[in-house]
């Protein structure tokens, strides 16, 4: 082990990837490395913004944190309007409990820049490359021994702790957690280039990504690309991604963008903005007696009057309202269809041929 660290040293921690050096396409690292880092008394941190999605860095109480997500239930009671497929008839969440982007807590840095523990909620609000956020790191500094755990709040299942020694502890010196770090993104693009080859079981399409202490690494993609059923086979959706939200549904271009300008509301242009998450996405189009799992079963052309259909969204972590991390379809009627996940809409996708 290296000798202790100078007081007042600056200890780097990636927040994705630093770059896209060695990445499959379509291959993302949702995680901090390392995830979890000793430093000493009076030490701070610096957390670096990835080439990817932004992040925030999230404390709570010094501890365990179960954090904000970014869909919340509305905290007015606000239910969602009535809203119509093309045949007419009302999609089942309309009247249900409304959500909205939790805009506020995720954007916006809350207390201060030392982390010392206690109940208040420290957050470095959303950082980033490129000019579309204010800043592309956070840094915090740590005054008192212990531990300390934090989150993104935009990818809930993204978590890491920070050990902080006294001063006469021997740990790490800074360039070693870099080259821990460094050694971390070269081997999560190892990963993802084995997503790709990995054997998937029979009448299953997957979200595919390898879930480690600090998050995980995810492919925005579904496998197989093309798949073949027989009508009536019971198909299973499963995201193994703990950051990324995905679902699947159906549905023709123009119809499913005419949906999201209908009902999706994100408030970018402020928090006095209008806000809602379009309903097709938290509860789904289909009958809510049958959970957020189903079997669900789809109808081809005739589904909802123009063959739109939209599933739950699933992830892969306990720390959201999501639960399971997989539903299950079954097709009623024998045809070729384009499914998407409509978060990702229209990149992420796969064709379903169903024979008699």
């Amino acid at each position: 082990m290296a000798a202790p660290a100078a007081q007042g040293a600056t200890y780097h921690v990636l927040a994705g990837e630093p770059d896209r050096k060695g990445a499959p396409e379509r291959a993302f690292q949702n995680r901090f490395m390392p995830a979890a880092i000793q430093v000493h008394v009076g030490d701070e941190v610096q957390w670096m913004a990835g080439a990817g999605a932004p992040h925030t860095v999230t404390f709570l109480n010094g501890n365990d944190f179960a954090p904000s997500s970014l869909v919340v239930p509305d905290p007015k009671g606000a239910v969602y309007d009535q809203f119509l497929d093309a045949a007419g008839v009302a999609f089942p969440y309309s009247g249900k409990s409304k959500f909205i982007y939790n805009f506020g807590a995720i954007v916006f840095p809350k207390g201060g820049k030392e982390v010392r523990g206690g109940t208040k909620l420290q957050s470095s609000g959303l950082f980033g490359r490129g000019n579309d956020f204010p800043a592309q790191s956070a840094t915090y500094t740590f005054p008192k021994t212990g531990v300390y755990r934090y989150n993104c709040l935009l990818h809930p299942g993204m978590k890491g702790t920070v050990i902080v020694k006294p001063e006469a502890a021997r740990i790490a010196r800074p360039a070693a957690v870099e080259r821990v770090a460094a050694a971390q993104v070269k081997k999560g693009w190892a990963t993802s280039k084995a997503l790709l080859k990995a054997p998937l079981p029979p009448n299953t399409i997957v979200s595919p990504a390898k879930v480690d202490a600090g998050g995980d690494v995810a492919l925005f993609m579904f496998r197989p690309a093309k798949l073949t059923i027989p009508v009536g086979t019971p198909l299973t959706f499963r995201n193994q991604a703990a950051t990324e939200a995905h679902n699947i549904g159906f549905g023709s271009k123009a119809y499913i963008e005419g949906r999201f300008k209908a009902e999706d509301k994100f408030p970018d242009a402020g928090p006095t903005a209008p806000n809602q998450v379009a309903g097709f996405l938290t509860y789904g189009t289909e009958d809510p007696t049958l959970g957020s799992d189903g079997p669900f079963a789809y109808a081809g052309p005739a589904h909802h009057g123009n063959g739109f259909m939209s599933l739950p969204i699933k992830d892969n972590s306990k720390l959201t309202p999501q639960f399971t991390n997989s539903n299950q379809i079954t097709f009623t009627t024998p045809g070729t269809y384009e499914a998407y996940c409509i978060l990702h809409f229209p990149d992420m996708r796969t064709t379903i041929t169903v024979t008699p």
